[in-house]
């Protein structure tokens, strides 16, 4: 029975990420056991997601989402998430300014 509940505590990250100081949205529809993310970004129309993935090190859940589109070309999100606040919070890469933002994720309820 423990091993089943270990299996799908990552699914978890399963649903509809918004951010918090902006339009932005994650869509995660999949978590794959090898460690492959299904997901999907809107700002608000949707840009072409490259690569992403989820790990888990010391109980810790992190994700990491490369978006490959026009105006995105290698953007991406290294994201953390807490289960108290149910939040993903971490760094936005921007790659076309070279900057570096913090940002914060709320469940879409």
């Amino acid at each position: 029975m423990q091993q089943k509940s270990k299996k799908n505590e990552n699914k978890i990250l399963l649903g509809n990420w918004v951010r918090t100081d902006a339009d932005y949205k994650i869509k995660i529809s999949e978590v794959a056991r090898d460690g492959k993310l299904k997901a999907g970004y809107f700002n608000p129309k949707s840009v072409h997601v490259g690569k992403a993935t989820w790990t888990k090190t010391k109980g810790i859940l992190k994700i990491h989402v490369e978006l490959r589109d026009e105006n995105y070309p290698g953007s991406n999100y290294n994201l953390t998430y807490y289960p108290e606040k149910d939040m993903l919070a971490g760094k936005y890469f921007q790659a076309v300014q070279g900057e570096t933002y913090d940002v914060l994720f709320a469940r879409a309820k």
